[in-house]
């Protein structure tokens, strides 16, 4: 048994001893840990209050720029309603002369539409933009019920706000409408115009070229809405030829409640129409005058136009057609026109082998007829227009040209009513009755090898 020392004993009884810190020196870091977190929040609190009241300060003088910009823009409108012409010219500032004499004529054409119509100058604001110093104003007047805009613009001098000359680098961000078949680019302020535009020809292609017309792989259009050049109507991109150039509206004034209507709308549908029948005819050539087929592709056309903005464009044949035989029958149209067909296609068409009593409104057809015969006067083609008339009334369109006085006004005639007959010897016969501008009469047509000739 060995010899064990003391200190080995005590150990043994005491067991293991650990150190333990200072109760009040733990209480103090944690203190100070805290101290230091309430600092941090309350640096933190400071600064988000300072940029709160800054931020808040910026928005009140921005607040107070706008409505000196209203205030302005107010104070014009008044000045139109009242007819203060100085007042009105002391809101105009530009070192271009040109724009003060512009401005001049606006506020007397603004005077004059007080007195000859229903004008109603609201000085309604639809949109307003500021941009530094630069400022620009959706404006909105009534016109005989109808609702338009206008954008004005103004720069912030040191004595306020003025209205200056257009700024179209202030259009607003380039933006693009994307559609499956349409693409439309525009400028931030266009964007009313250029998303209703996408949408209406996106819609006018996919209802003709499903089960209308045979499309084909109808290639996408892009649409560019040019705010700093002003086209006198859309035409196609020398570019790219299927790339369509419409102008904003608001260069002038736009309807405010219909953005995409009257004159733009029917070019843009003109021009869209064209491209489908073209894309859809079984030829690229051009008819040849004067044929059948020079009338009845643009009749396609402007019946196509009728259906896009809801509008009678008098196309009856084509719409006849469509109605009673289905609209497919339209684009086969298309497909069978050769460059010098003639109206013999309808009974193809129709299943019908004696067109006069086919289904169809031949008002259009005719009064083209007839206003081809003052045509191919002034061209001097008497043998193309003998060709208008049935073989037995030769010596009647013979005689009919020879006397015609080639410095007189023609009288265009239009067709209003028809009534089908037969003559005693079975002849079909359209009876036409024919308005002119001072008269009426009635002509006859007899049909011979399929085709409509005058007779007598």
């Amino acid at each position: 048994m060995g010899i064990r020392l003391d200190w080995e004993i005590e150990a043994e009884k005491s067991g293991t001893h650990s150190a333990t810190e200072d109760p009040q020196m733990a209480l103090a870091r944690r203190a100070a840990r805290v101290r230091v977190i309430f600092t941090l929040i309350a640096i933190v609190g400071i600064f988000v209050l300072i940029v709160n009241l800054f931020n808040r300060r910026l928005s009140e003088v921005d607040q107070q720029i706008e409505q000196l910009l209203r205030e302005t823009v107010s104070a014009e409108i008044t000045a139109l309603q009242i007819g203060d012409r100085q007042a009105f010219l002391s809101a105009q500032r530009s070192a271009d002369s040109a724009w003060q004499i512009a401005q001049l004529a606006l506020f007397d054409d603004y005077q004059q539409l007080k007195t000859t119509g229903d004008l109603q100058l609201t000085g309604t604001i639809r949109d307003i933009a500021i941009d530094g110093t630069r400022g620009r104003v959706l404006v909105e007047e009534i016109l005989n019920g109808v609702p338009y805009v206008q954008v004005w613009f103004y720069w912030r001098y040191e004595d306020g706000w003025r209205h200056v000359p257009p700024d179209y680098t202030f259009w607003g961000e380039a933006q693009q409408y994307d559609g499956r078949r349409v693409t439309v680019s525009y400028s931030g302020l266009d964007q009313a115009f250029a998303r209703e535009v996408g949408v209406r020809v996106e819609s006018w292609i996919n209802t003709s070229c499903n089960g209308v017309l045979a499309c084909g792989d109808f290639p996408h259009i892009t649409i560019e809405i040019l705010n700093q050049q002003v086209l006198p109507e859309p035409i196609w991109s020398t570019i790219d030829e299927w790339t369509l150039q419409v102008s904003s509206p608001l260069i002038g004034k736009a309807r405010y409640d219909q953005p995409f209507y009257g004159e733009v709308l029917i070019a843009v549908a003109d021009l869209i129409a064209k491209r489908l029948v073209r894309e859809s005819s079984g030829t690229r050539e051009d008819p040849v005058y004067p044929n059948d087929a020079y009338y009845l592709r643009p009749a396609v056309v402007s019946w196509l136009v009728g259906r896009f903005v809801q509008l009678n464009t008098q196309s009856h044949l084509i719409t006849s057609l469509a109605l009673n035989y289905g609209e497919a029958k339209v684009g086969e149209l298309l497909k069978r026109l050769t460059p010098t067909a003639s109206i013999q296609l309808f009974a193809e068409l129709t299943g019908v082998e004696n067109i006069s009593v086919a289904n169809l409104d031949w008002r259009d057809y005719l009064t083209w007829r007839l206003q081809l015969e003052n045509e191919l006067i002034a061209r001097t083609d008497e043998a193309a227009f003998i060709g208008l008339y049935h073989p037995q009334f030769v010596q009647i369109a013979r005689d009919r040209y020879q006397a015609w006085d080639q410095n007189a006004t023609p009288a265009l005639g239009v067709v209003q009513h028809l009534e089908v007959v037969q003559t005693e010897n079975g002849t079909p016969q359209l009876t036409a009755l024919v308005r002119y501008p001072e008269n009426e009469g009635r002509i006859r047509f007899w049909l011979i090898d399929g085709v409509w000739k005058r007779a007598g």
